[in-house]
């Protein structure tokens, strides 16, 4: 095998592994997505008592949900997060409306009152960490 060859050999086998390597984080960040979806799925289902179909479709509904959801980039400018933010946040009121037409009168109530003990945590954990800051986001 000629020199040359050799080369194209060896660059060939560094640029896969390193576009494997690459992909390492993006893998470990989709499985991490998939075991908090099937976490909220069998919190669901626990709480509403769902049946399987709805079991079923409630996943299908939370896995389409999460699948765009990206991280915010550090080098994100102001205008590039107020957009994902935005964007974030009609994926959930799609994702719940969603959710509410698999549900039945009563779960719809039960999936409510889920709803808002969440946010009550989620506020009370931003003001424990971020202070009068994370009040102040609370409010938006």
């Amino acid at each position: 095998m000629s020199m040359l060859k050799k080369a194209g050999v060896v660059l060939c086998v560094a640029g896969f592994w390193g576009a494997a390597i690459g992909l390492v984080p993006a893998i470990a960040n989709m499985q991490a997505g998939s075991d908090r979806v099937e976490e909220k799925v069998q919190q669901l289902k626990q709480r509403l008592s769902l049946t399987e179909d709805q079991t079923v479709k409630v996943r299908a509904i939370l896995q389409a949900a999460h699948a765009p959801a990206g991280q915010a980039k550090a080098g994100a400018s102001d205008a590039d997060r107020q957009a994902m933010f935005q964007a974030a946040k009609e994926r959930r009121e799609k994702m719940n409306q969603e959710i509410k037409a698999v549900l039945t009168a009563q779960q719809q109530t039960e999936y409510d009152k889920y709803q808002e003990e969440r946010r009550a945590q989620w506020q009370k954990k931003m003001r424990e960490s971020h202070g009068a800051e994370g009040a102040a986001a609370e409010k938006k």
